[in-house]
């Protein structure tokens, strides 16, 4: 999409607008005797300011690419690549968390304008990814702004997806409803499309949407997660009566787009284990059922007690010796996510206090040694896999998504 002219005007209106919020933010903490959180004090750094930084990320991505959607960094630049397209929402969808959080309506301006390319997506039945897209920017439009218009694109997206179930009682990662070979595929990810189906069947959409959505996280639970709460990344299953094929389908085994991201197809990757906390965490928020909190609980305890010390994990939790050892800082972001909105569904205080501070950690040290230092993201070092030729390190707009959302998630409880 071309729009130099409304690219500049939104330019200039979002950077004076988040500038006057700042300089607001400021008076009123020195008038009124603000009292700094946990985190601003030990960083140094207010949540305004980040929330500026964020706002002034999102506009420069948006210019760099001419309305384009960041989702990666390569060289440092901003990439909108088809092989991404599940991360094309999170750019546009952190100005309504941006909006959310300070009111300013320049975000609004950007997210409106920025949004209009995403809408064609909706019918795209090829892989996952429709509720990572539609969910963080068409629902959270609605739902902030009552636009009837979102609600509808939403609903179609929702429709769409939920035409991939299969008789197995799963999403295939992969594939058009049927395909034979990629429709075997379940991958720990799709559970992060749930939210959308949820939702979809909340607003007045078809209830089987959730039916859907409940019988898609039972299996994954059942089949990719273990009794201590580690994941596996992809396995496959006959569609059409979910008898295993075993980890690995052969014409899938040495294709990179489909095959795990982790170090090999048995090893625990760090943002499928990230993705399983989240996404448990959210079906259960939805449908209160049981098993689905306790596999969130295995899940973010596995995750914990493979952490280094300052909570950024290695990119696999299972790397032999001689492997590349770089951290995640996606992974980092997702986990502390998850993590927090887990500690609101936990049953005890000290499971609270332990996610938490976990997040607590996760998300200082991001703030403290892997904020980019030029013009393109919020975060260094994040990874899409270090296996084969598609490896990602840099910016990644889902590590930056989910920073700034545990960053307001941490602000809600006064961390």
């Amino acid at each position: 999409m071309k729009l130099p002219a409304v690219l500049h005007r939104l330019s200039v209106s979002l950077l004076l607008s988040v500038s006057l919020l700042a300089l607001v933010f400021f008076c009123s903490c020195s008038m009124f005797g603000y009292k700094p959180t946990r985190l601003e004090t030990e960083t140094g750094v207010l949540y305004s300011d980040l929330l500026q930084i964020a706002g002034n990320k999102a506009n420069g991505a948006f210019g760099s690419l001419n309305g384009g959607f960041p989702t990666h960094t390569s060289n440092g630049s901003w990439v909108d690549d088809e092989d991404f397209a599940w991360a094309r929402g999170y750019y546009p969808g952190i100005l309504w968390l941006i909006y959310q959080s300070s009111g300013d309506t320049s975000a609004i301006n950007l997210a409106n304008v920025w949004m209009q390319s995403l809408e064609p997506m909706k019918s795209q039945g090829g892989g996952f990814g429709l509720g990572m897209v539609f969910y963080p920017t068409y629902v959270a439009g609605y739902q902030i702004m009552g636009n009837q218009s979102y609600r509808q694109v939403a609903l179609e997206a929702a429709d769409k997806l939920s035409s991939r179930f299969n008789r197995a009682g799963f999403f295939p990662a992969w594939g058009e409803a049927g395909d034979a070979v990629l429709g075997r595929r379940l991958s720990i990810e799709s559970l992060m499309d749930l939210d959308l189906l949820y939702w979809a069947s909340e607003a007045g959409g078809n209830p089987e949407y959730a039916r859907q959505a409940t019988s898609h996280t039972a299996f994954t639970v059942s089949r990719l997660i273990d009794g201590n709460g580690r994941i596996l990344h992809v396995a496959d299953f006959d569609p059409g009566t979910g008898a295993i094929f075993g980890e690995r389908t052969p014409e899938l085994a040495e294709n990179e787009k489909y095959a795990s991201k982790g170090y090999d197809a048995s090893s625990v990757w760090a943002r499928g284990q990230a993705w399983a906390v989240y996404g448990l965490a959210s079906a259960y928020r939805h449908e209160q059922n049981t098993v689905f909190l306790n596999a969130g609980l295995r899940t973010a305890d596995y995750l914990i007690a493979n952490l280094p010390g300052d909570g950024i994990p290695l990119w696999d939790f299972e790397l032999p010796s001689g492997a590349d050892r770089q951290k995640d800082t996606s992974a980092a972001a997702i986990a502390a996510a998850g993590l927090l909105k887990l500690a609101k569904l936990t049953p005890t205080a000290a499971q609270r206090k332990k996610y938490r501070d976990t997040a607590f950690t996760i998300i200082s040290q991001l703030n403290n040694a892997y904020m980019t230092q030029n013009a393109r993201g919020l975060l260094d070092g994040g990874v899409w896999t270090k296996r084969g030729s598609r490896g990602v390190s840099g910016a990644t707009s889902w590590g930056d998504y989910y920073f700034i959302e545990a960053l307001l998630l941490l602000q809600d409880i006064g961390a």
